[in-house]
């Protein structure tokens, strides 16, 4: 079993930063610890979390939730939908059917974006 890895947008930094670790109250997330911080940040209103799917791109780079994701010549959103990562097609984000991302062939696809960056995905810090 794989080591869940997360990564966070900083709203008030406005870059990506990796978390180190993510802290609940109940059932609700309420902050985490970024790399390079020594105390955790309130993620309402500030970060955005995203989790990695546990699948690589052709350039062995690591497909997280919100990014994009271009595969056979079209540009797809990867969300997290009824428990499995899905790729929602960025033109039309109301379809209610998407493709699972374990059932496209990775090696196929580069990640070419984000939700946050709009452009190729920033290096985590």
């Amino acid at each position: 079993m794989r080591e869940p890895k997360f990564r966070a947008w900083d709203k008030l930094e406005k870059r990506m930063r990796k978390v180190v670790s993510l802290h609940w109250q109940g059932d609700k997330l309420v902050s985490a610890k970024l790399e390079g911080e020594n105390e955790p940040i309130p993620v309402n209103g500030r970060l955005a979390i995203s989790q990695c799917t546990g699948t690589i791109d052709a350039k062995a780079k690591d497909i997280f939730q919100d990014d994009w994701i271009l595969y056979r010549k079209h540009i797809y959103l990867v969300i997290f939908d009824r428990a499995a990562f899905r790729l929602t097609d960025i033109n039309d984000l109301s379809k209610t059917r998407a493709e699972l991302l374990s059932d496209i062939y990775s090696s196929e696809c580069e990640v070419v974006g984000n939700l946050y960056t709009g452009s190729r995905a920033a290096e985590e810090k």
